[in-house]
């Protein structure tokens, strides 16, 4: 026993220190849009607005109070408004893997947090200025302690699952859909009790989601007004097949489609085992995503990948899960095979991609608006910028002598001629726009986005010397 508990412990070690090695490796590159627009529209404001203030479903209030904090002591930098993103998710891999070991067998619980240090989208996470980090800890910390309490009903594991659900619920709104689930599996769980538990157990739950909506409540009726204006257009994303590889790359870690595909069906696979042996951890995490994806259908509001990055942890316990049952059934067909072969084979192959898509996302970085914004003053001093695009006010923030348009307005040609033109989502500009840029203009540079197209910068000459 003593040997276990030392071996878990070098193991939790090891965990923590190459997640904050990983994490730390360009954590001050240049922010990209929501990381500027959370920055500029809260981070900046005063107290009483940050909690105040929800234009949107995923105004991440406790990350934008943290914010503040960390900028007030180290100072507007890149790295200090990704602090506390930085401090979370350095920890989850490590911490997950110990509450993990509980649950399902401790190679499985290791191999995923293995993997949640090298995907590169946890990475990406961890030095976002955003809630997700923050998110994808404590509502898993939240499901794991209400199965604790469903089991044991002590005090302190309500106490802690009480404050891990309120700190995830300020983290991100939809850890409300999280909570419904509990509240539903407890309630189906009841029933299948003969003679079933006290009724106080089950709905626990209602006591974070009284506390959550009363910090909330300053800021729903703004919500309620989004939903009813621009909350209507979710702008194309949805279950389209942008979205689905966008998740399916996000939940693997991935950049590469197919590598993708491959670890959702040792996912599968593992997902059969966790639905066997732990049907409540399986139960709390599938459930929400429904619930997510129903209501943003229902509501017309918009949705992104990262809106169920809830689900990483989960979904990389699954692969884990894979990998072990494939071990097991290729044991019992070919005896003379080392037990140990397989899981140390597929695992390796997985960390290796993973590491190729990390590598690839220190190279490109989140979104180029930062160097492009030096790339033009160094090479281009004496032009001025016309800033269009979706960032088109984003780009502000690293050169504020750009001239900003409106993602949807009109351009006319003195708007671009002579000028060197930053565009981001260049394709969702209007048409007249787009035809502009192909008569006046000649591509000069693409900053590439690790995340993919919709995070490119494209940057335009539009002056005569340029040979058009």
């Amino acid at each position: 026993m003593e040997a276990n508990k030392k071996r878990t412990w070098i193991l939790f070690g090891a965990l923590l220190a190459g997640s904050f090695l990983v994490r730390l490796i360009r954590i001050n590159q240049g922010l990209w849009y929501d990381e500027i627009h959370t920055l500029l529209r809260f981070v900046t404001a005063g107290w009483k607005e940050i909690v105040t203030s929800l234009p949107v479903p995923n105004n991440h209030i406790l990350y934008s109070l943290l914010a503040k904090v960390s900028i007030r002591v180290f100072g507007l930098k890149e790295w200090a408004i990704r602090l506390p993103s930085f401090l979370i998710g350095g920890i989850t891999p490590a911490v997950l893997y110990l509450r993990l070991r509980k649950r399902l067998p401790q190679s499985a619980a290791l191999m995923a947090s293995a993997f949640m240090v090298l995907s590169f989208w946890m990475t990406w996470f961890s030095q976002d200025a955003r809630g997700y980090a923050g998110w994808i800890l404590f509502a898993a910390l939240s499901n794991l302690l209400y199965l604790d309490w469903l089991e044991q009903a002590k005090a302190r594991t309500a106490l802690w699952y009480v404050l891990v659900s309120v700190v995830s619920f300020y983290f991100f709104l939809y850890t409300g859909f999280i909570i419904l689930s509990q509240i539903i599996y407890g309630l189906i769980r009841r029933r299948r009790k003969a003679g079933g538990q006290k009724p106080f157990l089950y709905l626990l739950p209602l006591l974070p989601m009284a506390v959550a909506l009363g910090l909330y409540a300053p800021g729903l009726e703004g919500l309620y007004l989004y939903s009813q204006t621009n909350g209507r257009d979710i702008s194309g994303r949805w279950l389209d097949l942008n979205f689905l590889q966008g998740l399916i790359k996000m939940l693997a870690g991935t950049h590469w489609v197919w590598f993708g595909i491959l670890v959702s069906i040792l996912f599968l696979a593992g997902l059969y085992r966790i639905s066997r042996d732990q049907s409540g951890l399986a139960w709390l995490y599938l459930l929400p995503a429904a619930l997510i994806i129903l209501a943003t259908a229902s509501f017309r509001v918009f949705i992104y990948p990262r809106f169920l990055s809830f689900l990483i942890p989960f979904f990389l316990l699954g692969a884990a899960s894979g990998i072990e049952l494939i071990n097991q059934q290729a044991l019992s067909r070919f005896p003379r095979l080392r037990k140990k072969f397989i899981p140390l084979a597929l695992s390796g192959l997985i960390s290796a991609f993973l590491l190729i898509s990390l590598g690839r996302y220190y190279q490109l970085g989140k979104q180029g608006l930062q160097p492009a914004a030096r790339y033009l003053s160094r090479t281009y001093p004496d032009k001025d910028v016309a800033s269009i695009g979706l960032s088109g006010f984003e780009y502000l923030y690293y050169d504020q002598y750009a001239h900003p348009y409106q993602n949807d307005e009109f351009l006319s040609p003195a708007d671009l001629f002579g000028k060197m033109a930053v565009a981001t989502h260049p394709w969702d500009l209007p048409k007249e726009t787009r035809d502009l840029l192909k008569e006046y203009c000649v591509q000069d540079k693409v900053y590439l986005s690790a995340a993919g197209p919709e995070n490119n910068v494209y940057l335009y000459r539009c002056f005569k010397d340029d040979g058009k």
